[in-house]
């Protein structure tokens, strides 16, 4: 575009320009945040201060002395207190979002700082629009596309449930929740749906780590949704270890210690309610398939490829039996290792592979350490500093150590 004097300026030049109009003349006391080094909103315009009574808006992520403060300077007027949520809508908006909309709760819970759509927060530029005229005018320099990527980080099942059109059924497992829906309602995979033989009974399948076709067993159907499969050649003891560790995963017996979070009965329920379903909308079904094998190496892996095979369509009954959901379980590792809490451990972490490479073959960046993550955060378990893949297999031992 030419500007004045007839210089030409770019879009990349305006852009900072016109995001950093958002909170111009907003000065941010941010408290409760767990990284004081917050420095984006700067990008938005905004100031920030350390001291609320030298802000117009205190922005609380948790109860603090700040926090109590700025209460205080409230009842003077002036002072908005509001929660991340109203941040991050001005980040994807590049608009000021309505104070009223984003409030802090004085006691009880405050609302998912994410959901910053369902509350229709409105701009104080624009009056009272509404929800769906806030999100169409996003459109503009792809602000809507953003906002559907920040959401499909966020709020990975309803972004997945709302881009499939899936409709959980009451009682279904969240890493399978939609699927009965998908199968009857949708043409999604056509009428077809994969089957499975009984308990017992064999099916061939490629040895990724040896390069191989061989014979596997289905050793038991584990929590309805996970089929644990030995090769040929599997020891009695590796096959129990398998099966335990499933079991330990999906958390069959009941155990409190294995429920990571209020409202979620197993790791396996809580990592799919906060990561994602698993991507049986490119396998029309609704079993994980573990693969008990020899590779020639001490290891555990999982290949986005066999799911992704017909990306973005789904397999059909012309695919091999490995285009599913499947996790290759080496014999060696369960050697080395033969505790099932560690094994069901692996399980969690190859798994969050499989829900994180269903979102596209653009979040393998990501896989590595997001995996990594939840063993700590996510499933309530002692953390896990990141060496590459591993943790320390000894903590009294670091890396290098003899």
């Amino acid at each position: 575009m030419a500007g004045e004097g007839g210089e030409g300026r770019s879009v990349a030049s305006s852009l900072p320009a016109l995001r950093s109009r958002t909170l111009q003349g907003c000065r941010l006391c941010l408290t409760g945040f767990f990284h004081s080094d917050i420095q984006w909103p700067e990008r938005l315009g905004a100031e920030l201060v350390t001291a609320p009574e030298n802000a117009t808006h205190v922005v609380v992520a948790r109860r603090t002395e700040k926090w109590l403060k700025a209460l205080a300077l409230q009842q003077a007027g002036g002072l908005s207190i509001v929660h991340p949520g109203w941040l991050l809508y001005a980040a994807v908006t590049w608009r000021r979002p309505c104070e009223e909309k984003f409030p802090f709760p004085k006691e009880g819970s405050c609302k998912s700082f994410l959901d910053i759509w369902s509350s229709e927060a409105l701009s104080v530029e624009d009056g009272e629009p509404t929800l769906e005229k806030e999100r169409k005018s996003m459109g503009f320099l792809g602000f809507r596309v953003l906002g559907d990527r920040l959401e499909a980080l966020w709020s990975r099942p309803k972004w997945r449930q709302r881009r499939f059109q899936l409709k959980p059924s009451v009682g279904e497992h969240p890493c399978f929740a939609g699927f009965t829906s998908m199968i009857r309602d949708s043409g999604r995979c056509g009428g077809w749906q994969r089957t499975y033989p009984e308990v017992g009974q064999k099916r061939a399948y490629l040895n990724v780590g040896m390069g191989r076709r061989s014979e596997f067993t289905l050793e038991d159907l584990v929590a309805g949704h996970i089929n644990v499969w030995a090769e040929e050649g599997s020891t009695d003891l590796q096959r129990d270890v398998a099966v335990k560790a499933a079991e330990i995963y999906a958390n069959v017996h009941n155990v409190d210690e294995l429920k990571p979070a209020a409202g979620s009965a197993s790791w396996m329920e809580h990592e799919c309610k906060v990561m994602g379903e698993m991507p049986f909308m490119y396998t029309c079904s609704d079993r994980i398939n573990v693969l008990l094998q020899r590779c020639g190496f001490d290891n555990a892996f999982v290949m986005a490829h066999d799911f992704l095979v017909n990306f973005p369509g789904p397999v059909n009954n012309k695919s091999s039996t490995n285009a599913d959901i499947i996790f290759y379980l080496c014999q060696e590792l369960v050697d080395v290792n033969p505790n099932p809490y560690h094994v069901a451990n692996t399980f969690a972490h190859e798994l969050a592979h499989v829900i994180q490479g269903g979102f596209g073959t653009s979040t393998t960046v990501m896989m590595e350490g997001g995996a990594t993550w939840l063993e700590g955060s996510l499933l309530n378990l002692a953390p896990r500093p990141m060496v590459y893949a591993w943790g320390f297999r000894d903590w009294t031992l670091g890396p290098g150590a003899a």
